[in-house]
């Protein structure tokens, strides 16, 4: 079996690298404001990621012992709204609803929308954050921000927390005690990994 999937991976791997490299060769030559390029980055992009993912099955048929490394949310997040660009702008969401007010997922909302759609931001931890003016202008998107909450919007949210609908863990990168509450402003206006902090009484 390992033998088979060398021989696979070698096969595969070689039309990728021949895919990614004329993507970045026309890519160099090709100016940022141009609408083709986010398709050339998706073609270089994609590629890679295939790549990579035959690697993994070579390695699992191998045998080999997987290494785990730290993961930043952030990126995790990016590389999430990135893998799914190409299905959101084919046909896209109505409305995103951003909560986390970092680029990372700023940028998965943008990529989800439809042409004509809406986001309503909510986030403001990054407070500056990089967005892709040319996607929201092409695309003719509506963004609405607000900070307000109402008391019946707050008990809602606590009911679904503890009821188990809202998958708090997920969401939640630090959590720390209400005596610490400076620095974990301090430290979350800093960390753009960070997604949310709860402090605890």
């Amino acid at each position: 079996l390992s033998t088979l999937s060398a021989g696979m991976a070698h096969e595969v791997n070689t039309p990728l690298t021949g895919v990614a490299s004329f993507a970045r060769l026309v890519l160099d030559e090709t100016d940022e404001a141009d609408p083709r390029r986010p398709l050339l980055e998706k073609i270089e992009q994609q590629a890679f990621r295939a790549s990579r993912l035959v690697g993994s099955l070579l390695d699992l048929a191998r045998g080999r012992p997987r290494e785990l490394s730290p993961l930043a949310p952030g990126d995790l997040l990016h590389e999430a709204g990135r893998t799914l660009t190409d299905e959101a702008a084919a046909r896209g969401v109505d409305l995103a609803v951003e909560a986390a007010g970092i680029t990372a997922t700023v940028g998965v909302a943008v990529d989800s929308i439809r042409a004509g759609g809406t986001m309503v931001w909510l986030g403001n931890a990054g407070r500056v954050v990089e967005i892709d003016e040319f996607k929201v202008v092409w695309r003719q998107m509506t963004i609405h921000a607000s900070v307000g909450v109402t008391r019946s919007s707050v008990d809602r949210a606590i009911a679904l927390i503890a009821d188990g609908s809202v998958p708090v863990e997920r969401i939640v990168t630090v959590a720390l005690p209400l005596s610490e509450g400076v620095a974990a402003f301090h430290r979350q206006a800093a960390d753009q990994d960070i997604v949310k902090t709860v402090l605890l009484p």
